[in-house]
This record gives structure tokens, sequence and C-alpha cells, in this order.
């Protein structure tokens, strides 16, 4: 039978349950504007070919936006994926943040209206014992040809993607392994990028005692709640009536990354990178890859962070006739090094990956795209120390967008539940290299703090053989 993410269905705090405790817990959401109007392509995106859920507590935040002050804002979407969503945003105009600035309020000028992600979002679907992958493939498959003719998308590739990390920090050896990755890889929602891969099984986990293998969610916690054990009918306030993808083939389990591309700093940061402290070795010339990994360290102390290279190689493309996407070719493989954050359970994490690009690649022979001010959320532990490190940092973000929220102090930050960071700066030269906007929130926080016994119970001695 298939299964479906209702409405009341986000993500929940836990422990880790082999005592490695990861400061960061969950990534729970990706938030993006998506123009002045929701339109047909966007509802057949993301509610038929990604087969995301609506999620009607959305209506409720739109209201309360404009109950603040927010009246500019018109569209407000959060399409359940997994445990995760899209916080989808629509403005009344296009220069929607013009009331901002008449009030002298900090709003950079490359923040737009419809934004797009210089980077990947990396989705995964699950798959079951009823149905063989190729078939999930085929589905899938059959779903973005369609969503071409339609002119849904612009274009897609099945590509693999090849990762060789090289481990630092305190990653065990174990953790950082090669992964080798087939993938669809798509283009649309304004020219953002989606990859989206099969689930691994990994030592009999989602199985059952008859050895039958379910897909289970992404999420802070392992074992993981499985997609069979998690059956939520649909509402009957629902008027969407949206099954999941390809009616369980293929079901889409969750966010597992999201791929930021670093542009190549022109100028001089601070001293060389030490080959394991060692004074004598310089290991390289200090690149933005280390500026945004020192700012994890010092903001989440114990955070694991894993560097290496990538690279991807196409397999098929097919992409719509007034498309100006080129797909990746076998002369176009580029061996790039990236630093990734690992955040929740090791045995099922997410990532926040950040690419490094070098100024002989072809990509940077044209400018790249200033921040536009998406951002993403992450549930952490240490709320209050983190808060203060990133105080004393000088790295606390008031986003004037959102007037109900202050971080100003400590008490401001308890109230809410939550704090902001965006800038990644190399301390010694005072440069920023990248902007990335952190909605960082609490375990306490009302979104986390719902249906956490899903998770809680799937660490109880029932299903202890899975752990």
């Amino acid at each position: 039978m298939s299964t479906r993410i209702a409405d009341n269905v986000n993500a929940n705090p836990t422990l880790s349950s082999n005592n490695k405790r990861n400061p960061i817990v969950f990534l729970e959401h990706l938030n993006l504007n998506i123009g002045t109007k929701w339109t047909d392509e966007l509802e057949s995106f993301f509610f038929k070919i990604l087969g995301c859920m609506f999620d009607s507590r959305s209506s409720q935040i739109l209201q309360n936006n404009q109950r603040v002050g927010m009246q500019s804002n018109t569209i407000m979407k959060w399409a359940n994926v997994g445990y995760q969503q899209f916080h989808l945003v629509g403005y009344d105009k296009e220069n929607c943040f013009d009331h901002l600035k008449a009030q002298n309020l900090l709003i950079p000028s490359t923040w737009s209206c419809r934004q797009k992600i210089y980077g990947i979002i990396g989705l995964e679907f699950g798959i079951s014992s009823n149905y063989e992958e190729q078939q999930c493939w085929e589905e899938l498959q059959r779903r973005l040809e369609q969503g071409l003719k339609d002119g849904v998308i612009d274009h897609y590739e099945e590509v693999k993607v090849l990762l060789l990390p090289t481990c630092v920090e305190d990653v065990d050896a174990d953790n950082c392994v090669h992964r080798e990755q087939l993938a669809f890889r798509i283009v649309a929602c304004h020219g953002n990028t989606f990859q989206i891969t099969a689930q691994q099984p990994a030592s009999s986990v989602g199985t059952d005692d008859n050895h039958e293998y379910s897909p289970y969610y992404i999420g802070p916690t392992w074992p993981p709640p499985l997609v069979k054990e998690i059956p939520f009918p649909l509402p009957t306030n629902d008027p969407s009536g949206y099954t999941t993808i390809g009616e369980g083939i293929g079901h889409i389990v969750g966010l597992r990354s999201v791929e930021y591309y670093v542009p190549h700093c022109n100028r001089r940061l601070g001293p060389p990178v030490l080959e394991n402290g060692d004074t004598s070795s310089p290991r390289q010339e200090r690149t933005p890859l280390d500026v945004i990994q020192d700012a994890y360290n010092s903001l989440f102390p114990g955070i694991v962070c894993c560097r290496g290279y990538s690279k991807t190689v196409s397999k098929t493309s097919s992409t719509s006739s007034s498309s100006a996407y080129r797909p990746v070719s076998e002369q176009d493989q580029r061996k790039r090094e990236y630093l990734e954050i690992r955040i929740g359970h090791e045995r099922n994490p997410q990532y926040l990956r950040f690419t490094l690009l070098h100024p002989q690649q072809e990509e940077e022979t044209e400018e790249s795209p200033p921040y536009d001010g998406h951002h993403v959320a992450i549930y952490i532990h240490d709320f209050a120390e983190s808060y203060q490190r990133a105080k004393d940092q000088s790295l606390i973000f008031e986003n004037s967008i959102f007037p109900q929220f202050s971080y100003e102090n400590l008490k401001d930050a308890l109230e809410f539940q939550e704090f902001r960071f965006c800038n990644f700066v190399d301390t010694s030269t005072n440069i920023t290299v990248f902007n990335l906007e952190h909605e960082v929130r609490s375990l306490q926080h009302q979104g986390f703090a719902r249906n956490k016994h899903i998770w809680q119970n799937n660490n109880s001695s029932s299903r202890s053989n899975h752990t």
C-alpha cells in the first residue's frame, strides 16, 4: 500500500544511538523564492514529478507573516519531501524588497524574488522488495520525459557521481569511503538543479523478519523509521489528492544533501593551511573551503567534516528544444575539491557540501552569480553555546525580511529558539568568501518538538537487532 507524508510530519529530536553526538542534528528545510505567481509548472514539478506533499500549515504561516508587516508576501507553499521540506515563497512584485529599503533596512541588492541555488539539491528515492531498482528508474524517467514535453522541466540527464573523500579532522576511516552514485540530474524551477539518487540499503536496515526490504526515511536517528511503518492517510480536508511518486514505486524519502559551488577567491587569504599541525610543511595556500570549515568548527565544535574530490560523468541526456542547458559530457569531466559537513546520525547522514571551483575551470569564465538570499534551516544541540560563539564572532545575522524575529541577545534567541548567520569570513583578512544564510534552531523549537516519538521509538529494544 502506498504511504504519504501528512501535514503534521516534521523533524524531531533524538540522540545518536552510538554515543557520538553530532552537534548539528538535522537539515530540515530549504527556503526558495519562486517569483510573483504560483504556476502550473511549479505545481506539477514539486507535487507530481517529485511527489512532495502539500503542508497545510503553510497557509497559517502566510497569514502570520502578513499580520506582522509582510504584506508583500503573497505565496507560501510548504512541500514536504519525507521529513524535510521545501519552503516556496512568492511576492506581489518583482522588486519585492523595495519597501524594506525604504525603511532604511539593510537588504543586499542581489537578493531576488526568484532564487536559484548555485549548486545541486540532492533527493533520494527508496527501493522496496516489491519493485526492482530498474522499475523505479524507469518510472522516474517516464515522469521526467512527460515533464520535459509539458515544459515543466528544462533538462535532465542520467549521471554517475564519484566521491573520493580524503579524511580530515576526527572522521573515522570507516566513515570516509569511496562513494559512487547513479542519479537523475534535473534542471527546473527557475534554473535550479535537483539530483535524485536511489537509496542504498545498509547492513539489513529496512528489512523485516522475512528479509523483505522496505525504504526508510532520512532523519537524525538509527535505525530509522521505515516507510511502511508510518502510514499517513489522506486528510479529508486536503483538496490536493496527491499521492507519492509512482504509487510507491520510487517513493521520495527525503532531502539527503545540498551542494554549493564556491567560487575561487582571487585575493590571498590568511596563513597557509598546515598538514597535521606541522609548521614545517604547509599543505597549500588557504582556500575558501578552509574558511568555511573553520567557521563550522568554531560555531559547532565536534562537527564532522570530510574533504575530498568529486567527478561527474553524463550517461544519457534529454533537453527541451528551448533550453540553453548543455549536458555534462565525457570531455567535461573535472576533479573538484569539496568540503562535506555531515549532519545527524553517521549511518543516516545528511550533508551540506561545498565544492570549490578554480579559475581555470570553464565555470569561472563567467562571473559566479551573486548570493540571492535563499536559506537552509538546521537543528542543533548546545543552542545557547552556539549562539554565544556566533555573537562573539559578530556573525549573528538579523534578516530584515522577517521583522517578527530579533537575535540581539541570548534572551531574544531563546524566545524564538533560533538565530541566523550568513557570512563565512576569513578572520585573518576579514574577507568574506561565501554567503549562505543558516536558520539555526534549537531542539526546543516547536518544529522539532512535534512527533518526536517517531524517532525515539526507533531506538527501542524492539528493533535493537538493526543497530
